[in-house]
């Protein structure tokens, strides 16, 4: 299973913990953040060591969403990086296994399929459902307990 991370801007990770992780989550990794009222999104496949000059370069001092991919859908290719893009103003990283699968795209993880065919449909037509509780309700009772999703919403969106 993937490891997604939510890292305030006072919390830090040190380069031991990077290499651990990613040793078990090495299919991809991403970082995304707010910075200047916009979404800053990094997807790699990058080494250890890139990654680690990416969270120096990007994440030390700052409040972000780090996601290290383990693949058990889809292909590990860039495409299937966390975080995805649900709209132009809202992305998204997963971690757990999701039971809609891949049935569309078999190239494709179990999250692209989830994002394509269920959160963006809703979310382009209505942005505002991401922050209504009984949608986030919906949701969690949708993917279930052992799945967990981390937003990034463009400030100006709201």
């Amino acid at each position: 299973m993937c490891l997604l991370i939510h890292k305030p801007a006072d919390a830090e990770m040190s380069n031991e913990l990077i290499l651990d992780v990613y040793t078990k989550n090495n299919d991809g990794f991403g970082i995304m953040f707010a910075e200047n009222g916009k979404i800053e999104v990094i997807k790699t496949l990058a080494s250890p060591e890139e990654i680690i000059k990416l969270y120096d370069e990007h994440c030390i001092g700052r409040e972000c969403i780090l996601h290290f991919r383990m693949q058990t859908h889809g292909d590990v290719d860039l495409d299937n990086c966390h975080p995805y893009r649900v709209t132009d103003d809202i992305w998204m990283a997963h971690n757990g296994v999701l039971s809609c699968s891949n049935p569309v795209d078999p190239k494709k993880s179990d999250t692209w399929h989830f994002i394509e065919y269920i959160l963006r449909p809703i979310l382009q037509s209505d942005p505002e459902k991401l922050f209504d509780e009984d949608f986030q309700d919906f949701i969690a009772s949708t993917i279930g307990s052992s799945n967990k999703l981390a937003s990034c919403v463009q400030m100006a969106a709201r």
